[in-house]
């Protein structure tokens, strides 16, 4: 059961590395959009709120993914930090959704020109779309690694119950036959004096 924890936790922290490196390269398609000099005049311009949030989520997200690959990086060096990996990089990850989310719609309101064609704009949609459809199994992938080494946990901890259960049962069940024996001992040096006293009554009369 340990090696089957140790296991999962080992899957776990693979992935957690993994999908932290998927939610750097979604950032770095959303830089590429927030920096494009030629589409910065009509990007969110029918809606400047999108653009405004899009920023601040990047920002955010950029500083948890700072923050969750520091903690990474301790984990190598030390396996007691994989919870907090964990923890680290979902939030990050979560964060990295809604910049996406906010990207998609700063340019589902951005309108094309001389600069920033149609084809531009339509490629930098299609290239989001796929950040978000990744960013979303990352998470999925994520939850499903943890479980598992709950999962792992627990049948752990359930074995573990069950040998204390059994061992309580084998010893009170140990108990119970040494009372017997020891009841039948007793029953049988009282028959044995009672027979030795019968015996003697009879000689003496």
């Amino acid at each position: 059961y340990q090696r089957g924890i140790d296991n999962k936790a080992a899957a776990l922290g693979l992935t957690i590395e993994n999908k932290l490196a998927a939610g750097t390269t979604s950032l770095d398609a959303i830089n590429r959009i927030l920096t494009d000099s030629e589409a910065r005049p009509t990007l969110s311009i029918q809606n400047s709120s999108y653009l405004n949030l899009a920023i601040l989520n990047y920002n955010n997200a950029d500083d948890l993914l700072s923050q969750a690959t520091s903690v990474v990086a301790a984990y190598k060096s030390n396996n007691n930090f994989l919870d907090s990996s964990y923890t680290s990089t979902q939030a990050a990850l979560s964060k990295v959704s809604d910049a996406l989310s906010y990207a998609y719609n700063a340019l589902t309101n951005s309108i094309a020109s001389s600069t920033f064609t149609q084809t531009k704009l339509d490629a930098y949609k299609t290239s989001i779309d796929s950040q978000i459809s990744i960013i979303s199994s990352s998470i999925s992938a994520l939850q499903t690694a943890k479980q598992a080494l709950e999962d792992a946990k627990l049948q752990y901890e359930t074995s573990v119950l069950a040998a204390e259960q059994n061992i309580t049962q084998t010893r009170a069940s140990y108990d119970s036959a040494v009372r017997t024996a020891r009841n039948s001992v007793a029953t049988a040096r009282i028959n044995r004096d009672q027979q030795l006293a019968s015996a003697q009554a009879r000689v003496d009369s």
